[in-house]
Order: C-alpha cells, then sequence, then structure tokens
C-alpha cells in the first residue's frame, strides 16, 4: 500500500507539473494545443518555443501526433521533448529515421521538506512592475540575448507581469544584483523559470544559494508546499533514483530534433 500511495502521489505532481508548465507558457503568448498525451506548443514571434511534448503512447496520442506528422513537410529540425516512459516504438510514424540523433535529458525536479538555512548569502527579492527594466536587462544579460530578442523579450514581459500565477525575483549578494528568474503557482505547485545569473556570477555555490533562497521564500514552513524545476543534461546523468535531502526527479524528458522531411 505505501508504494502504491508513492505512485499515486509522484503521478499527481508529474499531471500538476506539466499543467503548471502549460500556464506559463500562455503567460507570454504561446499557443498551446493538448491532444491526450501529445502537446503542440507554439510562439509565431519566437521559433525556439515552439516544440511537441510526448507525455504517453495511449491511441489518442498516437493519432494525434500521426496527423501532425503528415503535415509537417517543412519544419526540420523542430523540437520533440519525449517522456523517457514512453515506448517510441509505439507510436507509428516516429521512427528513428525521423529523429536526428543529437540528444539531451530535461529533468523535472520537486524539492519538498525545505528545511531553512540560517546563513545564505543570496537573497530572493519579488520585483514589480516598476523594476521590470531593470529585471530584463538582467535577464538579458545572464541568457546571452542580442538586441532583437530583447525587443521580443519585452513583449513577453508586458505579458507576464500582469499574470496572477507568476512572480518575478531579482537575486542579490552583498548588495549587488547577480540573476533573476520567474515563478508561476498553478495546480498546487509553484515551478521555477527564467533563472539565470549575470556571467560574472555563474559560480555554481551562488546558482545553488539562489535556488535555496527561492525555495525559502516559496515553502517557508509549509510541508504540504512543492517547487520544481527542470534540470538539463546532455545524458540521463541524473538517475531516477537520486535523491538527496527533499529533491526527487518525478519526470524526465529526451530532447529530440524531429526531421519531417525524412521519411520513417
Amino acid at each position: 500500500m505505501p508504494q502504491e500511495t508513492m505512485r499515486s502521489d509522484i503521478e499527481k505532481l508529474r499531471e500538476a507539473t506539466l499543467r503548471n508548465n502549460i500556464v506559463w507558457l500562455k503567460s507570454f503568448g504561446c499557443t498551446v494545443i493538448v491532444n491526450g498525451g501529445f502537446i503542440r506548443v507554439s510562439q509565431s514571434q519566437m521559433p525556439d518555443f515552439t516544440a511537441w511534448i510526448i507525455t504517453d503512447s495511449k491511441p489518442d496520442t498516437a493519432r494525434a501526433l500521426a496527423r501532425s506528422l503528415s503535415a509537417a513537410t517543412s519544419a526540420d529540425g523542430l523540437s520533440i521533448y519525449v517522456d523517457d516512459l514512453v515506448d517510441i516504438a509505439e507510436l507509428p510514424g516516429l521512427g528513428t529515421a525521423r529523429l536526428l540523433p543529437d540528444v539531451s535529458w530535461i529533468h523535472t525536479v520537486t524539492v519538498r521538506h525545505h528545511e531553512r538555512q540560517p546563513s545564505c548569502p543570496v537573497a530572493a527579492r519579488e520585483v514589480g512592475p516598476e523594476k521590470l527594466s531593470l529585471w530584463a536587462d538582467l535577464y538579458g544579460e545572464g541568457f546571452d540575448r542580442n538586441s532583437e530578442q530583447r525587443k521580443l523579450d519585452a513583449l513577453r514581459w508586458a505579458r507576464s507581469v500582469a499574470n496572477p500565477h507568476l512572480k518575478h525575483w531579482l537575486f542579490v549578494e552583498d548588495g549587488r544584483d547577480i540573476g533573476v528568474a520567474q515563478t508561476c503557482h498553478a495546480f498546487g505547485v509553484t515551478g521555477v523559470y527564467s533563472f539565470t545569473l549575470r556571467p560574472q556570477y555563474t559560480r555554481s555555490n551562488l546558482a545553488r544559494f539562489a535556488m535555496r533562497a527561492i525555495a525559502d521564500n516559496i515553502l517557508g514552513n509549509d510541508r504540504m508546499a512543492t517547487l520544481y524545476f527542470e534540470r538539463v543534461s546532455l545524458a540521463d546523468s541524473c538517475s531516477r533514483r537520486r535523491q538527496f535531502h527533499s529533491t526527487r526527479i518525478i519526470r524526465s524528458y529526451i530532447h529530440y530534433e524531429l526531421n519531417p522531411s525524412r521519411p520513417e
């Protein structure tokens, strides 16, 4: 029974974090179409946010994917994220000939039962619309966005700052502004997005302290609260069993590049 309860809890978290991610994507103008376990994301002004997400291989998912594959004739290099529990062989039309070989892994990591640390050198301060320009500048610096990209980003922030699910955070160390993040609270969980530090502050310990500062603000002493973030790796280096303190990997996506012009 305890194992069944744990599996149920993980499934609930998988669903909640996925739905939270959709709220965040829509917050800056993405179109999200859900057909079972097949999710299509598009943003006409930002091709980087055009992607397909596959979370299962059920018949409805397979049919929706097949329809999209038949129409995909010119979008070479489209990003596709496949849950690592999905057997691609059960999805007709998505054979290895349709997937380019370079892959990475995206791990959804949850944090619960966070113990507040007494000495964290980084503070996370929520900022409002009056400091959005500073927040945007630090985001652009952290992600090395060029001038054209920053103009498009400005449209994102104008929409997201008005969204009641989102908060914008500024990381401060010893009086210096070192980075930013967004959080999205929806479906009972809080996701961390747009997390970045300025290049001169990208030492791993400062990133860890910045994440801890967010956790201090979001989780506090609430043992039922859940924070989550996504971690990218070039291989399956984060074992699903790996847990430390209150951290757990609840989902892993394999990131492929889809080449629709190649035959199955």
